[in-house]
């Protein structure tokens, strides 16, 4: 998923906020470190590093991805999930993660 943002010339200056909020997250896939994310300034080299932020989902709510001040150059923030193969159990089939991802931009002058 990709987010773009950009404050307009002549603007106030204000940040961008990214969230992750999940939704159903079944079983034991939170518990289990399952489900992954990271977001990136850009995008990410196959391991993540330089990634703003990385980690798993372990319950519903909400989790804040990032927050920084916009520029007037469009930036885009690449969010990535994955399931860590290495931690998959039998019981894990069929389970079920839905969640949704936000982006807000508010002024702070």
């Amino acid at each position: 998923l990709v987010v773009k943002a950009k404050k307009h010339t002549g603007s106030p200056n204000g940040d961008i906020t990214i969230k992750l909020n999940t939704t159903t997250i079944e079983g034991t896939l939170g518990s289990d470190g399952v489900v992954n994310y990271a977001i990136c300034k850009g995008a990410c080299a196959n391991n993540f590093s330089g990634a703003k932020k990385t980690g798993t989902v372990g319950t519903t709510g909400t989790i804040d991805l990032l927050t920084e001040a916009l520029s007037t150059t469009e930036v885009s923030y690449y969010i990535y999930f994955w399931l860590d193969a290495s931690k998959i159990k039998i019981e894990h089939i069929g389970k079920t993660y839905s969640g949704n991802i936000s982006a807000t931009a508010t002024q702070t002058e």
